[in-house]
């Protein structure tokens, strides 16, 4: 990339822009009235709850994340995540509602793409200390439409809030931080099964964002800039292993593992034309299309009243 005047520009990591929508209400308060919202048709006079838990744990993500562009990897960023996992249920006799929030992060992603010379040459980098942070909310309601025994067949519906907070200013690394996010809403279908102590469940949803956005101003190179993301539909899949060890005054207490996958893609943005505060030429500048797979697993301790 050259300046008007012929000077080589300083090597950088290839733009990737998305803007910033203005912050919503706190997801975590979001959480909140989802729960307490779960009473509602308890109040309207529905059956008595079956059971409603509530259970905390730790988490692990296996992030890969992959930019590309004309069928070539433009750079990409893999590492380990952690963090926790809160999820709330209430069954009643047809349809239960669901909500879960989940954090995770990392200061040691791997980043592997390329810098542009002065010439405008892409010269390959690396560098391993990449940030990487994920927050996500969800909320489902279900229909029990199928039973058989102890299997239960129920297709779900939910709306969920994502938030993905990549890299960070540093000039050392020439990194940038990029805030990516946006509201979902899904559908799909779960089957649930209890035997004796133990519980089983599996979930399969599609997922399709709404107004997906990400912003950045790259380290202060351009002023603040938010973009808007191609919608791609993502899978999201969970499942669930549930053993109760102990029982007390009708509260079951259980250990939960929860594997899960999740497939998100963004497509290519709109493009930004933005001013370079270093050589004040203009530069237009759209963020590519993209693909995140998280493999993951939870172990959780929690409590279910009967």
């Amino acid at each position: 990339m050259y300046s008007d005047s012929g000077e080589p520009s300083m090597p950088r990591r290839r733009p990737r822009l998305f803007p910033r929508a203005r912050r919503i209400p706190k997801p975590a308060i979001v959480f909140l009235v989802i729960a307490a919202a779960g009473g509602a048709p308890m109040a309207q006079g529905q059956p008595a709850p079956d059971f409603s838990s509530f259970c905390v744990g730790l988490t692990y993500h296996s992030l890969d994340y992959r930019e590309s562009e004309g069928g070539a990897i433009l750079d990409k960023d893999t590492g380990s995540l952690w963090g926790f996992h809160v999820d709330w249920r209430r069954d009643f006799r047809r349809v239960f509602v669901a909500s879960s929030l989940s954090f995770s992060a990392t200061s040691s992603a791997t980043y592997d793409g390329f810098l542009q010379d002065g010439s405008g040459n892409a010269i390959p980098y690396s560098f391993d200390t990449e940030p990487e942070s994920f927050f996500l909310l969800r909320a489902n309601l279900g229909y029990k439409a199928a039973e058989a025994g102890s299997i239960t067949i129920s297709p779900v519906v939910g709306f969920g809030y994502r938030d993905w907070v990549r890299g960070k200013d540093d000039y050392s690394t020439y990194d940038y931080r990029e805030d990516y996010y946006w509201f979902f809403a899904d559908g799909g279908l779960r089957l649930d099964a209890k035997r004796d102590r133990w519980r089983f469940g599996l979930q399969g949803e599609i997922a399709y964002p709404i107004a997906p956005r990400m912003e950045t101003d790259m380290n202060g190179e351009f002023p603040a800039m938010t973009f808007s993301l191609g919608a791609v539909p993502a899978f999201l899949a969970e499942g669930s292993i549930r053993y109760d060890f102990a029982e007390s005054y009708g509260q079951r207490f259980f250990l939960a593992i929860q594997p899960f996958y999740q497939r998100w893609g963004i497509g290519k943005s709109n493009t930004i034309v933005a001013t370079d505060a270093y050589d004040g030429n203009q530069y237009a500048i759209d963020e590519p299309k993209s693909a995140t797979s998280i493999y993951g697993l939870t172990l959780g301790l929690g409590i279910s009243f009967l």
